[in-house]
C-alpha cells in the first residue's frame, strides 16, 4: 500500500522573499515548518497555516480568537 501524504503550507522557496521586509515567522510546528506569520508594527495581522477554530469543537476559546478579540477591545 503506498501513502500520499497532503502537504498543506508554505513553500519554503518563498520564505526568504516574505520574510525579507515586515514579515515574521510567528510559529512553527514540531517539524520546524511556518505554520503562522505576523506583520511588524501592525496591532494584529496574523497569517495561520493551521485551523485554530477547530478548539471550539472541544468547547475552548482558541488563543488566536482570543488575542484578536483582545486586540479589538484594546
Amino acid at each position: 500500500m503506498i501513502s500520499i501524504g497532503l502537504i498543506y503550507g508554505l513553500n519554503p522557496a518563498f520564505l526568504q522573499l516574505l520574510t525579507a521586509q515586515q514579515l515574521r515567522v510567528a510559529a512553527e510546528d514540531s517539524l520546524g515548518e511556518v505554520r503562522a506569520l505576523e506583520l511588524d508594527e501592525h496591532p494584529f495581522y496574523v497569517t495561520a497555516l493551521f485551523q485554530p477554530e477547530r478548539a471550539a469543537l472541544r468547547g475552548e476559546c482558541p488563543p488566536l480568537v482570543e488575542a484578536f478579540v483582545r486586540a479589538c477591545a484594546a
